[in-house]
């Protein structure tokens, strides 16, 4: 991984809109299709935190599902209507970077992260796995080793294999399991757990 990719909050924020906007970014959700794959793992009713979240997508259907979510991502015009009417009490979006998250951005025992970490300025990972870390006491991961460019932006920054990505997460959470993809080999999951929880 070179760590001397980096952008700032701005920076980044400026390329996502983009990609929003002009990107084609809208035309599917990996993190609304592995909800069913996340509900195996998290007891009924608990709160989660959707680190970003993107469109609300996966949010909405986890607060159908009767869970509380705290949805953040970096792009304000990433967000649907379904979920922006939705928000309120037990469903709420914060606009900020992972590295950059509000010191009182809610905890929550589970975190949702689908195909978010790859997208990360080398150089801000640390700082977004602690936030994360800080934030939740397990997350459920989900990344994506590929080139991706869109309107002119690099996508990924992060391009490393499964090893690597696992080695990462343990870095921050106690157990780290990896379960296989039902997509395509470039996609890892891992279920980040702190022992006991």
């Amino acid at each position: 991984m070179d760590q001397a990719i980096d952008r700032t909050t701005e920076e980044q924020k400026g390329v996502f809109v983009d990609i929003w906007d002009r990107g084609n970014y809208r035309l599917g959700s990996p993190g609304l299709r592995i909800v069913p794959r996340f509900k195996e793992y998290i007891p009924e009713g608990c709160t989660i935190n959707d680190y970003g979240s993107g469109t609300g997508r996966a949010a909405v259907a986890l607060r159908r599902l009767g869970h509380p979510v705290n949805m953040v991502d970096i792009a304000p015009n990433a967000l649907e209507d379904e979920a922006k009417n939705l928000l309120g009490p037990g469903f709420t979006f914060t606009l900020a970077s992972l590295w950059d998250l509000p010191a009182d951005f809610p905890w929550a025992p589970w975190g949702y992260c689908m195909e978010v970490l790859m997208t990360i300025p080398p150089a801000k990972l640390d700082l977004t796995l602690q936030n994360i870390r800080r934030t939740s006491d397990n997350v459920f991961v989900q990344v994506y080793n590929r080139i991706d460019r869109r309107v002119g932006h690099e996508c990924n920054l992060i391009h490393e294999d499964r090893q690597w990505w696992q080695k990462k997460l343990g870095e921050y959470f106690d157990n780290v399991e990896e379960i296989p993809s039902q997509e395509i080999k470039q996609r890892y999951i891992y279920i980040c757990r702190e022992v006991g929880k």
